[in-house]
């Protein structure tokens, strides 16, 4: 009498890499994507948290502050009434962070000691892109209101 095989034979070995190798094949660009998407929702809150903070600064500080913006480098600032400018949250690269590169007519939003925007009654919008299919924005009224969805492109 002979005992069962517990083994896998060779083409049974063989047929199972090659589902894999398939699965693999039809997902891999299905998860490029999902990175690049999940990097240009990363750099968009980036912005907005920098926004967000340049207005909280403004506030608890009472002073005016600022988020400033060159190219695809932003960070905040505050200056006191006749004081020097300091540098409240460090410089960040989105390009080299994300991959995204920034665009807007805006370099700085200015907040003052109320956490209004000093460019009232103006939306301000900053675009992030990903290469060409890739697009996102955030956009900030002139009350200070920070839009990261419903802000047209």
């Amino acid at each position: 009498m002979r005992r069962p095989r517990s083994a896998f034979t060779t083409i049974e070995l063989v047929i199972a890499i090659a589902i894999i190798g398939i699965m693999v094949t039809v997902a891999a660009p299905r998860i490029g994507r999902i990175n690049k998407k999940a990097d240009l929702r990363s750099a968009r809150d980036h912005i907005a948290s920098y926004i967000s903070t340049a207005r909280h600064v403004a506030i608890q500080r009472s002073t005016p502050a600022r988020m400033a913006r060159s190219g695809n480098l932003v960070w905040i600032e505050s200056q006191p009434a006749g004081g020097p400018v300091t540098l409240v949250r460090d410089t960040i690269d989105l390009q080299a962070l994300f991959g995204v590169n920034v665009t807007s007519a805006t370099t700085q939003i200015r907040f003052d000691p109320r956490g209004f925007s000093a460019n009232a009654g103006a939306q301000r919008k900053f675009v992030l892109k990903l290469g060409a299919e890739y697009k996102d924005s955030v956009c900030v009224t002139g009350l200070g209101v920070i839009m990261k969805k419903g802000c047209a492109l």
